[in-house]
């Protein structure tokens, strides 16, 4: 009896718009894990690569929501999908995705911003170590700081 209906109950857009969202679903929730890891401060080696990864999976869970939301929102009032057409509306819930594309939108460029600053972060970091290493003086093969504060003859400075 529910093969005689499914393909009404079920059409193809409908299907789309539920592999859409379940894609989202999966994306969504491998970046959530990676954001929660990099602020339980784990992986600080690659804090850079996992912000880089998380920004990508936010862009791409921001595609499959615009896709389902899209298409939900121009065939939800197709005559033939539903009776009573005249009762259908997108209530709540279509409201929620429409937020939850929003928000995944604005995490990705976050996320992106955050990157971008790691990044600076690290490069600045690495400059200040490698600026702290003891600079040789022309002519020599010691370091400045020996030469100056650890005087070779034994006698103080």
């Amino acid at each position: 009896a529910y093969q005689n209906i499914r393909d009404w109950l079920l059409p193809g857009w409908f299907m789309f718009v539920q592999s859409m969202m379940t894609l989202a679903l999966m994306f969504a929730f491998t970046a959530l894990v990676l954001v929660s890891i990099l602020l339980m401060r784990f992986l600080l080696r690659f804090e850079i690569i996992v912000l880089m990864v998380a920004f990508i999976l936010e862009a791409i869970t921001s595609i499959p929501l615009f896709l389902s939301v899209a298409v939900f929102g121009g065939m939800c009032f197709e005559r033939s999908w539903l009776q009573n057409p005249i009762y259908n509306h997108l209530s709540w819930a279509y409201a929620l995705a429409v937020v939850a594309f929003f928000f995944h939108t604005v995490a990705a460029m976050m996320l992106l911003g955050e990157t971008l600053k790691a990044r600076e972060r690290r490069r600045r970091a690495n400059n200040l170590i490698y600026n702290m290493q003891p600079r040789l003086m022309s002519g020599t093969t010691e370091p400045a700081a020996r030469l100056y504060l650890f005087p070779a003859d034994g006698t103080s400075v």
